[in-house]
């Protein structure tokens, strides 16, 4: 664990807690990498755990023994199950430097020996493993937008709402270029493995969703909009 979490070498002090604001403290973790993925090679915490995680939500406080603490909640799964993750940084704002100080799982302490392996599932995909040719292919529908919900990206409500989403690019049989998602919904705390496919035309711009699946199961395209609309509607504003 040494070699896994930067060590803090000073002790905290009120005074310096307020040279860093809040948003400055959660920006710090966020920007940084841990010691085992360094940023030649891997993505950053706050870009690794916003792509990982369902409803990343980052924020900052100074504990009751006037610690600054960076704290990061997310949906993961969790041996299977839907789980409610909250991991803590401790900053030292006159270092610059942090550790983690806290890991709880649907409200239950656990031990810091186990963010580890939370960490090492969170970088088993890279975000920036993707080639910059496929990526520019996702691109087009990660930041495009279903006419229904011209407010929203689809990339950012996707990722914000499933869990562990995947996008990758494959060629079809019939030679079309097909952007795959994939990621696990959750709904009265069980989860289901969501497919959608869009087929894209890049040297138009284009793109339509051509396949849709639940659980292994291919699903009538006829059911997508009701999915779509506890997205990017009842889920966004709840």
């Amino acid at each position: 664990m040494k070699k896994f979490i930067m060590v803090v070498g000073v002790v905290l002090l009120s005074l310096s807690i307020f040279a860093l604001t809040v948003g400055e403290a959660v920006d710090m973790v966020k920007k940084a990498n841990f010691y085992d993925y360094p940023a030649d090679s891997y993505a950053t915490v706050g870009e690794a755990f916003d792509y990982f995680f369902s409803r990343p939500r980052w924020n900052a406080f100074v504990s009751k023994n006037n610690y600054l603490i960076v704290e990061f909640n997310g949906i993961a799964l969790v041996e299977g199950k839907p789980s409610h993750v909250k991991i803590q940084f401790m900053v030292d704002p006159s270092s610059k430097q942090w550790q983690v100080n806290y890991l709880g799982i649907n409200e239950t302490d656990m031990k810091l020996s186990l963010i580890e392996d939370i960490v090492k599932n969170v970088y088993e995909e890279p975000v920036n493993s993707i080639d910059q040719q496929s990526l520019a292919i996702i691109n087009m529908i990660y930041d495009g937008k279903f006419d229904e919900y011209p407010e929203f990206e689809i990339g950012e409500t996707f990722d914000d709402f499933f869990v562990s989403p995947k996008w990758h690019v494959f060629t079809a049989s019939d030679a079309t270029t097909v952007v795959q998602f994939t990621g696990t919904a959750i709904e009265d705390d069980e989860g289901y493995e969501v497919v959608i496919q869009f087929t894209v035309d890049t040297q138009k711009g284009s793109w339509y969703v051509n396949y849709f699946e639940v659980d292994g199961k291919q699903q009538e395209l006829s059911l997508l909009p009701g999915l779509l609309e506890y997205i990017f509607v009842a889920f966004n504003y709840n």
